[in-house]
């Protein structure tokens, strides 16, 4: 099907398939989104949908660039980061309250709230930094591999 051992982007299009197959079942509330003053919402269904269409451009750029990319492992690399990055923010709703212990008290200050987020920043930022490493390891590989192309 897709000889995930020589060629393992195919688990971009596994990965998609799954999630948007499990946005259909999802009814849960909506994924909230808090910066300053902006509150958004966005249903958790719709969120999946997009997340795999992400999954199946970054496919689509595999199978577009194969033939220049460097080196199977940077490729493993990418495809592995970028897919366990994507389900750890996937999942973040899960087990944030496990990492990062939600604020109890019945009247809190503005002073935890800011606590709170720099907290949650804490745990996110790894996440993040992995999330662009996993990129990088994709760009190294392709600019690497069109420079030995070129020699």
């Amino acid at each position: 099907m897709f000889r995930l051992k020589q060629r393992p982007q195919g688990l971009f299009v596994i990965v998609a398939i799954a999630l948007v197959a499990v946005s259909f079942f999802v009814f849960d509330e909506p994924v909230e989104f808090f910066s300053h003053d902006s509150y958004l919402l966005i249903p958790t269904g719709f969120l999946l949908c997009a997340i795999g269409v992400l999954l199946l451009f970054l496919w689509l750029m595999h199978q577009l660039t194969w033939r220049f990319l460097w080196n199977p492992i940077l490729t493993w690399i990418h495809v592995l980061t970028t897919i366990i990055v994507v389900l750890l923010i996937i999942s973040y709703g899960f087990w944030k309250d496990y990492v990062i212990p939600p604020i109890q008290r019945e009247a809190f200050t503005y002073q935890d709230l800011v606590h709170d987020d720099a907290r949650e920043r804490t745990v996110l930022f790894p996440i993040l930094v992995a999330l662009i490493g996993g990129q990088f390891s994709f760009i190294l590989n392709v600019i690497l591999g069109a420079l030995k192309r070129i020699a």
